[in-house]
């Protein structure tokens, strides 16, 4: 799987240099989930090297799709990571974008869903012991 989207990020921005800049949002969550490096900036030749290179291009572009697919791919990594208070933050900055039809949409709203109630059985959990 590794290899084979480090080789689909080459062709693609051998084409497209605007398409190869979601790959990197893709390849922050693969390695996220699996826990292996893959080497997603350099073939952007150092202009784009790390999420935080990323996130400021896509906030001072002012690219409302790409700020969207960033916000869904934090999202999932924070609730990955059980940090469901930035997964919170990350989707409502999302949320307006899920509102088109998309897989990204369904993944906004599914995990959306799961953060509120992750959320809500905290919340609960300490009402509880009081």
């Amino acid at each position: 799987i590794l290899q084979s989207f480090e080789d689909r990020l080459k062709l693609t921005a051998h084409h497209s240099k605007y398409l190869a800049k979601y790959f990197p949002l893709e390849a922050i969550l693969l390695m996220e989930l699996t826990g292996k490096q893959i080497d997603s900036f350099s073939v952007f030749r150092c202009s784009i090297c790390s999420v935080d290179d990323l996130r400021s291009i896509a906030e001072s572009s002012h690219d409302r799709i790409w700020l969207y697919c960033f916000h869904v791919g934090e999202m999932l990594i924070a609730y990955w990571r059980g940090d469901y208070l930035t997964a919170e933050e990350h989707f409502y900055f999302a949320l307006p974008g899920a509102k088109a039809p998309s897989l990204n949409g369904i993944y906004c709203t599914f995990f959306g869903g799961l953060i509120v109630l992750q959320l809500s059985r905290q919340v609960d959990g300490k009402d509880d012991q009081r």
